[in-house]
């Protein structure tokens, strides 16, 4: 049975990598999809209406406009922290549609940057997008070895509108390459790392197919079904393969005629993966179902579930979890509580993990994080569609949770260190964590937008000392303000708390410093379709460490231009 089993997920495997034409999940996709149009720039819309359940699994921050946010592991801190649900407005006058946008310049670090943006609509029929996009710098950091880093990806996107259903594709390649860096060559004078270890690249080829449809009618069975498939490999013949099916069936019924509304449905999934490194093969599978009911009554909304689950690896264990959730519209469109309980089991793969982490080792250990209890609470308002504000906070228990301890690639026979520690390898830890969300976001007329948003976590862990390179605490403030036609200031304030690290030579806990990030960007349209631009990252100017050992770049001065045709 357990032959027979790896055999199936390994085949289906391959028959989803040649079937699928997507680049991601069906959310993921959808924020990737751009329409040029007016006065478009390629940015996150504005968050200032709460409109739809807030249901958040992966926090996450809505920002505003900023554009100029380049992706250098070694400057920029990711906040990510809950979103407020966006309405898009439009205009009562026609917009001029323009089916490209690209954007360029060059930083003082030595760093090339390009943002390229194709669109193509055909209203009631089909939808196309395509992203092409760079950004490198070779610029090294004081005393510390070489650090030049990349970011490439191409993407491309297609939906087809039938008559009651939606078709999604997509393909993604993706390409990252950086160095371990995080040491000072001249302090570790008898060593000399082989520059065939300080490389890093990480490639990835991603796609997905899904189909939806779009009835009208409840009493019609609604469904939404997607496939997708990712290869991801390093330098360090480190690889992982990924396959998931994922479905969400739901239908109308009048199961109690004193409810407003009811759905009964099924949602649930299939994961693969399939890792392999120097030291290990492994491969492993999830198949998960959560039949559940949806109702309505007055102003109360309620999501009921049953979550099971199957993990088979080297043996097979079943979980169980409830989800349920429930909503009153205090003020209906404007102020809504919510509370909940629900659980769930992921895999912490290498995919995800070096992307939190791009100096992660290439043997670190994986394993799935069990969420066993998560009981949440809080609340959303909207206030005249031009402000927004919404907060949550729970308490989760979980097992298997991953945190990053600096090492080395060299070693006494004891397997102590010896050398810098300029890698990371993976600790697990059970325990329970308690947090806090919030985010707000405002407008004033089309000129005027103020993103801000805070996380705080507290971690109480059955063996380690700390949350070793989790943050505890987070906040971000950004806004634009729109001078006329002609000129746009944005600028954005990020922090991050006190973060902890684990020294194995000292066999002690480190404090990291906590740190402010400042951003700034200015943009003059010179005409219609033509607009330079000039921004500033890290103006501050502080080294602060990221990750323990690895400080990040020092300011940098950026110019160029933006061109929609």
């Amino acid at each position: 049975m357990r032959l027979f089993s790896n055999i199936f997920t390994i085949a289906f495997v391959f028959a989803l990598i040649n079937m699928a034409n997507a680049q991601q999940n069906k959310n993921e996709k959808h924020n990737e999809q751009v329409t040029i149009v007016g006065s478009y720039d390629p940015s996150i819309n504005d968050a200032f209406k709460i409109n739809s359940k807030p249901k958040i699994i992966e926090p996450e921050i809505q920002q505003t406009e900023f554009n100029f946010q380049l992706p250098d592991t070694r400057q920029t801190t990711s906040i990510k922290l809950n979103p407020i649900k966006a309405v898009t407005l439009r205009s009562g006058s026609k917009s001029v549609k323009y089916d490209n946008f690209l954007k360029a310049g060059f930083g003082s670090r030595i760093s090339p940057y390009i943002d390229f943006y194709h669109s193509k609509t055909e209203k009631g029929n089909y939808s196309f997008n395509a992203n092409l996009y760079h950004y490198s710098s070779f610029k090294n950091i004081k005393d510390y070895s070489a650090s030049p880093m990349s970011n490439t990806h191409a993407k491309v996107g297609y939906q087809k509108f039938m008559n009651n259903h939606i078709l999604d594709l997509g393909l993604n390649y993706g390409m990252k390459t950086n160095r371990f860096y995080g040491y000072v060559p001249s302090d570790w004078g008898g060593i000399d790392i082989p520059e065939s270890e300080l490389r890093q690249m990480f490639n990835l080829i991603k796609a997905n197919v899904g189909v939806s449809s779009n009835y009208k009618r409840k009493s019609k069975l609604h469904h939404d079904i997607n496939l997708s498939a990712y290869y991801y490999f390093d330098l360090y013949k480190t690889s992982e393969m990924n396959a998931n099916v994922s479905f969400d069936l739901h239908q109308g019924f009048d199961v109690v005629d004193m409810l407003d509304y009811q759905n009964l449905g099924l949602k649930g999934g299939f994961q693969f993966y399939g890792n392999n490194d120097s030291l290990n093969n492994t491969s492993e599978f999830y198949v998960n179902a959560v039949p559940y009911f949806t109702a309505n009554y007055g102003v109360f909304n309620f999501n009921a579930g049953l979550n099971f689950g199957i993990k088979n690896d080297s043996s097979t264990s079943f979980h169980f979890w409830p989800e349920i959730e429930v909503q009153m519209n205090v003020v209906p469109g404007s102020f809504t509580i919510f509370a909940g309980i629900d659980g769930k089991l992921q895999k912490q793969s290498f995919y995800d993990l070096t992307t939190e982490n791009p100096y992660l080792s290439p043997v670190a250990e994986l394993r799935w994080l069990k969420e066993k209890f998560n009981v949440f609470g809080g609340f959303k308002l909207s206030i005249a569609q031009n402000a927004g504000f919404q907060l949550k906070t729970g308490w989760k228990t979980f097992e298997d949770m991953a945190f990053f301890v600096n090492t080395g690639d060299y070693t006494l026979p004891s397997l102590f260190p010896l050398g810098p520690l300029n890698k990371f390898f993976t600790v697990y830890d059970n325990g329970s964590r308690f947090y806090t969300e919030a985010s707000i976001s405002v407008r004033a007329g089309k000129n005027f937008k103020l993103n801000i948003g805070g996380e705080y976590n507290a971690y109480n862990l059955d063996s380690l000392n700390k949350a070793y390179h989790k943050p505890l605490t987070k906040a971000f403030v950004g806004g634009s303000y729109l001078f006329g036609e002609k000129a746009k200031v944005s600028a954005e304030l990020i922090f991050n708390g006190k973060r902890y690290a684990r020294d194995i030579y000292k066999l002690a806990d480190i404090e990291l410093d906590p740190y402010i990030d400042l951003n700034a960007e200015f943009e003059y349209r010179v005409d219609e379709n033509l607009a330079v631009f000039i921004n500033g990252t890290n103006l501050l100017n502080n080294n602060y460490l990221q990750f323990y050992s690895y400080p990040v770049q020092g300011f940098q001065i950026m110019a160029g231009i933006t061109y929609r045709f």
